[in-house]
């Protein structure tokens, strides 16, 4: 009987809590960040799920390839997963991992093999705006890496005319990295996806 009644105050408090979760969706999230400070918004107390629930994260899904100054090839990989941010909650994220090839195939970097989500090389989208765009964090490989944003923009196929295509810019952030990145005290490397240059990618 003690174990009925004990199975029953866990049952109910764990119907509490999923009573009293919150989900948004990223739409909902997009929106909170790019309208707080006009109108004074703020999010849920109690959210625990950012979430796509409207799927705008899935045009972006794929393997893309597409030349750097006619001179590198580009190869970028996205998924998407669920990560934790810093206050425990629960957000789906766009993941790029990428590989650059110069004229000989020769691997220049890459970072396809990096199997931890959470590892600062894996780029991670920021927030994407339903109709089109994205934003992600791009940390730069190496002890001298700056942390950059790539933006993402989808050019939607036109069936038997031309395929799916991502226009991807590096610039400088202008958002907080959600993860740690050592300082640098020596000369920053050449970035490895190049600033402020429009590179078109092909799915």
């Amino acid at each position: 009987m003690k174990n009925n009644i004990t199975t029953l105050i866990l049952f109910l408090i764990l119907l509490a809590n999923s009573l009293n979760a919150q989900i948004i969706s990223l739409d909902q999230f997009y929106y909170f960040q790019t309208h707080k400070h006009q109108e004074n918004l703020s999010l849920p107390d109690n959210l625990t799920e950012i979430r796509d629930l409207n799927n705008i994260l899935q045009p972006y899904v794929g393997v893309w390839r597409g030349s750097i100054s006619n001179q590198r090839t580009l190869e970028i990989h996205t998924s998407v997963a669920t990560v934790t941010t810093f206050d425990n909650v629960l957000i789906d994220r766009l993941l790029s991992r990428y590989k650059i090839t110069d004229a000989n195939n020769n691997v220049l970097y890459e970072t396809l093999s990096i199997t931890d989500n959470d590892h600062i090389n894996v780029i991670w989208s920021r927030f994407a705006d339903p109709i089109g765009d994205m934003i992600s964090f791009y940390a730069e490989p190496g002890v001298c890496g700056r942390v950059n944003d790539l933006h993402y923009k989808i050019i939607p196929a036109v069936e038997g005319i031309s395929p799916a295509k991502l226009e991807v810019i590096s610039s400088r952030t202008s958002g907080a990295f959600p993860r740690e990145s050592a300082p640098c005290n020596g000369s920053y490397a050449a970035a490895p996806i190049p600033m402020s240059q429009l590179i078109v990618l092909t799915k």
